[in-house]
């Protein structure tokens, strides 16, 4: 009876997971724990208009380019601000503490496993290039392990999560030029998730606190956290 359930458990890992040749990671949330540094700053942002914070209204920030999420805040909240001006109250309140923002666990291992074993890696981050360099300048020993990175505001990306541009784009640099049925994508944001989808893409998640659990069952794989990931569920090698 063991032996049956084993086999029908491989059949089940066969046909949901395919194997995969190159891997993008979303960066906050992802790589760094930065999401509930967002999210303190989203709340003191709109609180400072007069407003009341919701999780709902953050859920629809989460993955976005500043300049998406400063549109989508001065619309649902209906403030007579301009959008540089609340991009910068955010960014006052969030940068302090980015600057010393944290790996998420399991990060680390991952990400030197697969370049170790010469898995082509990239990033695709709605982060604008000075909000990613400034994220991640404590982390160089692991950036530069990287093959490329596409950031928001990149000219060829022409729209943000929750379309599929970042990723299909972050796909086409790779020297191999994979099909981008070939890429497994790590995400934490809804948003996120949906665009890996589009753009054909396996997606494993590690949901933050917004994304509602009737979204996880969208992704291939949703785990907790990245320190239980097993590579050679999608065909990359296994750690030993």
């Amino acid at each position: 009876m063991k032996r049956q359930c084993s086999q029908c458990l491989a059949s089940r890992v066969e046909r949901q997971f395919k194997p995969v040749t190159h891997v993008i990671f979303d960066l906050d949330g992802v790589i760094i724990d930065s999401e509930k540094i967002y999210k303190k700053a989203f709340q003191k942002t709109v609180e400072d208009y007069g407003q009341t914070f919701t999780d709902a209204s953050y859920r629809m920030m989460s993955g976005r380019t500043g300049a998406n999420v400063a549109k989508i805040t001065i619309k649902e909240y209906n403030l007579n601000v301009l959008p540089a001006d609340l991009i910068n109250k955010y960014r006052g309140y969030s940068y302090p503490a980015l600057i010393n923002v944290e790996l998420l666990p399991g990060v680390e291992r991952l990400i030197k496993h697969l370049y170790q074993h010469h898995v082509p890696i990239a990033i695709a981050t709605s982060s604008a290039k000075e909000s990613f360099m400034m994220k991640t300048r404590r982390f160089g020993h692991l950036i530069n392990l990287f093959d490329h990175i596409v950031c928001g505001g990149d000219p060829e990306v022409k729209t943000g999560k929750p379309d599929p541009d970042i990723y299909l784009v972050c796909a086409s640099r790779f020297a191999q030029k994979p099909h981008p049925s070939k890429c497994l994508v790590f995400e934490d944001s809804e948003i996120g998730l949906r665009a890996a989808l589009s753009a054909n893409m396996q997606v494993v998640l590690t949901p933050n606190e917004t994304v509602p659990e009737e979204i996880w069952a969208l992704a291939t794989l949703k785990i907790e956290s990245l320190e239980v990931f097993a590579p050679d569920l999608f065909g990359l090698p296994a750690f030993t």
